[in-house]
């Protein structure tokens, strides 16, 4: 019944969108007219223009979760937790969400629009194994001023192993008003996931017969939420604008501005298993026949700041700041509650972007003064130019320095469950990366390099022990993009060399992403196509092991996995405002052979999806 639904509300949707007028439907142009998407910095102080794809260029690689090409790899079906082959992962107290971060709606991926006609966005996906996916935007502005907004989005799989059913429901709201004298903006998000964990197979050797995939759990559960929402106000300490702006595609210049900013996060994470494995978990200290833990973390921020800026022909903003955070962290195992913590920290923050004639500068920084956390600090400066010309091409480069030193928190400190104990005295974390990026239009080429130095790294280990390495670790990478036309065809390659000097850490040390498809317009030049394959392919590395108990991944170094090619074919087509996608994952393993993403975790095998996406504006 359900897909005999999806195949009438598919025809009703081609249907509605051929039957539209030219005029409604240029697509292309009234984005370019219509809509604006940006996001604001941490500060809200400076917009970032962000593209709204109407082409087809990038459909092939859409995931309900994440693109293919961002290096990263996931456990095999929709929802899954993800492991980033080129950044290395961070513990913090909400350690058991960092591997879904790519599916989670958050404040930082959050875009804010000016639309001057409503505009929606809707996809839907479906494909084998019952995976089914739905995405929804709808924005519109009731005045030049003020826009609002909403995110859904909803997936869920079946999982082609047993006990491998995933789902996930995600919602955002925000609204944003611009005004003279006064401006507000609020968002806030809400992330379920919910998963049956398997634990892998039993036996390694058992890849080899499909029909034998037995798996170490029979019925273990996890689900998880994270919370995020900010409200930013400011008062104009000025004079109104001399000159109005009728479309608010830039801010009202505050030359001085009194605000107030407040935020808050918060994760919940339970772990189920009614039928613990004789051999499985490391350690079982309390009940050997069922678990049932839980972890609350929380964090509430309030800041006031001011903020001085001045427009001309070199635009100079400063914003300083003072707040405080509080944060809250409590867990218990199947049979004890632990004692709740709670953390108070005092901290500036300050902001400056200046436009020199050679380079723009961008720097935040924030330093905590008082409280638990007390010296804590981070810092973010950008050295940026764009469309600086070399001959007749236009080139950009962008320079970035990162530091920072973070006191491990909250249960990093002190942790128990079922299975893990962990009682830690650790140091502080310091990290500094520079890296930079030049962008050329002359061959499409872009070249990045970087380095990153971490001292006092807190990472898991295999058997579940929370550790910090006493020597250093380095991650240094080169990448290079390059996109060719061919007449028609199209080859968009990607490579990534890296090599990392650390005891507790491992990453592939070459990362390729190619794409060739056939580019071009067909039936009398209406519907845009493309055709063709894509493949993702990564050194043999100690992947790291997947701890269904906590969420997360552990280092290990017995287990090389690697050295195959992730591949796909597609056909993408696009007629107006409606964009459809045929795609064949996993065409290697069809083909070849089945291989491992992660110790014990078998990749999926082959397996066919549709997309669809379609544009309205009213």
């Amino acid at each position: 019944m359900k897909k005999i639904l999806c195949v009438v509300c598919f025809f009703g949707f081609l249907n509605f969108a051929f039957s539209q007028n030219q005029d409604s439907v240029q697509v292309d142009s009234i984005i370019v007219h219509t809509v604006e998407a940006f996001r604001y910095n941490d500060t809200y102080t400076k917009r970032i223009s962000t593209a709204i794809d109407t082409s087809i260029d990038v459909f092939h690689e859409f995931e309900p979760h994440q693109p293919l090409s961002e290096y990263h790899v996931n456990l095999g079906y929709y929802g899954s937790p993800s492991f980033s082959l080129t950044n290395p992962q961070e513990f913090s107290s909400h350690f058991f969400i960092q591997p879904f971060y790519e599916r989670l709606f958050l404040k930082d991926n959050m875009n804010q629009y000016i639309a001057r006609k409503p505009y929606t966005t809707f996809t839907y996906s479906s494909g084998d194994l019952e995976q089914q996916h739905i995405s929804f935007i709808h924005t519109q502005n009731y005045s030049k001023d003020l826009n609002v907004g909403i995110r859904l989005r909803y997936y869920k799989s079946n999982g082609e192993y047993s006990n491998q059913v995933v789902s996930g429901r995600h919602i955002s709201p925000w609204f944003s008003y611009t005004g003279d004298m006064y401006s507000i903006h609020g968002m806030y998000a809400f992330n379920y996931l919910s998963h049956d964990e398997n634990g892998g197979l039993i036996r390694d050797s058992l890849i080899e017969y499909p029909l034998s995939m037995i798996m170490n759990l029979s019925d273990a559960h996890s689900e998880k939420k994270y919370q995020e929402g900010e409200l930013v106000q400011k008062w104009n300490l000025g004079s109104r604008s001399l000159i109005p702006d009728t479309s608010r595609v830039h801010m009202p210049h505050y030359s001085q501005a009194f605000g107030h900013a407040l935020s808050f996060e918060k994760s919940d994470f339970v772990y189920i298993d009614n039928d613990i494995p004789a051999s499985y978990y490391p350690a079982i200290l309390f009940d050997s026949t069922k678990t049932h833990d839980t972890i609350l973390v929380s964090h509430l921020t309030n800041t006031l700041f001011y903020e001085f800026s001045e427009n001309g022909e070199r635009d100079f903003v400063a914003h300083v700041g003072i707040g405080h955070t509080y944060s809250f962290d409590s867990f218990r195992d199947y049979l004890n509650e632990f004692p709740d913590k709670t953390y108070n920290s005092f901290f500036y923050e300050g902001y400056v972007l200046y436009e020199t004639s050679m380079f723009d500068i961008d720097h935040t920084h924030d330093i905590v003064l008082a409280g638990y956390f007390a010296g804590d600090y981070n810092s973010h400066t950008t050295l940026s130019r764009s469309d600086f010309m070399l001959g007749n091409h236009a080139n950009s480069i962008e320079i970035q320095y990162d530091v920072s030193r973070q006191t491990p928190e909250g249960i990093l400190e002190h942790f128990q469950s079922n299975h893990v104990v962990w009682d830690t005295d650790f140091e502080p974390v310091f990290s500094q990366k520079i890296g930079g990026t030049l962008s050329s239009d002359f061959e499409n080429i872009s070249l990045s390099a970087s380095l990153l130095q971490i001292n006092n790294m807190v990472y898991l280990s295999d058997d579940l022990d929370l550790q910090q390495l006493s020597s250093r670790t380095f991650v240094t990478q080169f990448e290079i993009r390059k996109k060719t036309h061919l007449w028609r065809f199209v080859l968009d390659n990607r490579a990534v060399f890296q090599r990392v000097e650390s005891h507790a850490l491992d990453l592939p040390e070459w990362i390729s992403y190619n794409a060739v498809y056939y580019s071009g317009k067909v039936f009398k030049n209406l519907i845009e196509t493309h055709i063709g394959f894509d493949f993702m392919w990564f050194s043999k590395y100690n992947a790291p092991s997947y701890i269904p108990s906590l969420s997360v991944f552990a280092y290990q170094n017995n287990q090389e996995i690697g050295h195959y090619p992730i591949t796909q074919i597609f056909v993408s087509l696009k007629y107006k405002p409606v964009r459809i996608s045929l795609k064949y994952k996993g065409l290697y393993s069809a083909l070849v052979e089945k291989n491992f993403l992660f110790p014990h975790y078998p990749q999926q095998s082959g397996s066919l999806s549709f997309a669809l996406s379609w544009f309205f504006f009213n």
